[in-house]
């Protein structure tokens, strides 16, 4: 008897399913956040850094899909020509094909080794070419809004940028066949992070609401938890 010794799809990355992908470069690469992070809040609380220059856009990425992981609220980028073998034929529509996210640029070499460390082990930093929707605006100051609400698509005035993303690498057999979006996540897993605040504010709506949120030690494009704020002003997951 002769056994097969073909491995099962679905136990592979998508590195190993694509022909070839990309590496990270040097160079000084803004780093494209598509998941939770695409908040600028979020982005100022997860990042823990002293860094004053950084600065954000609001960006798509072309040929890549988020989906949902197993059990997990958080989501995986991975490429739609894998997306589309896992996704039931026919329910991949073109819109999943585009993510929209934001480029953050600035970071130094420090930065990206915490921001490596955070995403973990299941999560690839590579280079991805992004479309740019907006000039760069500072992080430390931007409204929600600036980088969340329009332009939804690029103009004369956009830019493509060669930028970091945090790519699923793990098996996509852990990757649930439902398309993972922004708007799904504030409508649905968002609510027991919500922070309480005044109905003035001008982020309290449904679309720009502000969180009390940490990026979790497990790491993921994504995994926050909820926070408390002592009253010295630490951050502490609970």
């Amino acid at each position: 008897m002769s056994s097969s010794n073909t491995p099962n799809p679905a136990t592979k990355t998508p590195f190993e399913l694509m022909s070839s992908s990309n590496q990270p470069v040097a160079g000084d690469h803004p780093v494209f956040f598509y998941g939770a992070l695409m908040h600028p809040m979020i982005v100022r609380r997860a990042i823990v850094t002293e860094n004053p220059n950084l600065e954000v856009a609001p960006a798509i990425l072309y040929k890549h899909t988020r989906l949902h992981i197993t059990n997990e609220d958080y989501s995986a980028l991975v490429p739609s020509k894998v997306a589309s073998q896992i996704v039931p034929e026919g329910r991949l529509r073109e819109e999943d094909t585009r993510v929209r996210g934001v480029l953050v640029k600035g970071f130094t070499k420090k930065d990206l080794e915490r921001l490596d460390e955070a995403e973990g082990s299941k999560y690839s930093r590579e280079t991805v070419h992004c479309t740019t929707l907006s000039q760069f605006m500072p992080l430390s100051s931007v409204h929600s809004r600036q980088v969340l609400g329009e332009p939804t698509s690029p103009s004369d005035s956009s830019a493509t940028v060669i930028a970091y993303a945090y790519t699923w690498n793990a098996p996509i057999d852990q990757l649930s066949p439902q398309v993972w979006t922004f708007a799904g996540f504030l409508e649905e897993n968002v609510y027991s992070w919500l922070r309480k605040i005044p109905p003035s504010d001008p982020e309290n709506s449904c679309d720009f609401r502000q969180y009390d949120l940490v990026l979790g030690p497990v790491g993921g494009e994504g995994i926050i938890l909820p926070v408390t704020l002592r009253g010295d002003g630490i951050v502490e997951a609970k």
